[in-house]
C-alpha cells in the first residue's frame, strides 16, 4: 500500500489527512474544519497533477465533522482537476456533507449523490 499522500491538517489538533490507497485512489479522512482544510488545500495540485494521467477517486468515508469549508475545499479540488482536464469523482459521502451541498446548492458540481451517502451514524456538520 503506498505511503499517506501528501497533506495533513495537523494531526496533533486531531486534523485530517489525504492518502493514497491505490493507483488513482485516495481516501480522505478526519474532521472537516477550516484549520483542516486550510492544510489541505494544496492537494487540489496534485490531485489535478494524477487526474490529467486517469480518473480520480476520493472516497470520502473516513471523513468526521464537516463545515461549508469542507464543501469548499471539494469545489476547489474538483476546479483544479478540471483545469487540468481530469475527471475527479466522490464517493462514500457522509451525511452532512450531502446536506451542505444540498443547501449551498452545490450538490449537482460535486457529482453528489444522497445514493452515495455512507452508511452508518449521522454527523452534524456546521
Amino acid at each position: 500500500m503506498p505511503a499517506a499522500l501528501l497533506v495533513a491538517g495537523s494531526r496533533i489538533g486531531g486534523g485530517a489527512s489525504l492518502q493514497a490507497v491505490a493507483r488513482g485512489r485516495y481516501h480522505l479522512c478526519g474532521d472537516l474544519d477550516l484549520a483542516a482544510v486550510a492544510g489541505l488545500a494544496r492537494a487540489g495540485r496534485l490531485l489535478a497533477t494524477a487526474a490529467a494521467a486517469a480518473p480520480v477517486e476520493v472516497d470520502l468515508g473516513g471523513v468526521g465533522r464537516s463545515s461549508s469549508a469542507a464543501v469548499a475545499l471539494l469545489l476547489e479540488w474538483t476546479e483544479q482537476v478540471r483545469q487540468r482536464g481530469g475527471r475527479l469523482h466522490f464517493t462514500n459521502w457522509p451525511a452532512a456533507l450531502v446536506r451542505i451541498a444540498g443547501l449551498s446548492n452545490v450538490d449537482g458540481l460535486l457529482g453528489c449523490d444522497p445514493g452515495q451517502q455512507q452508511a452508518g451514524p449521522d454527523q452534524h456538520g456546521r
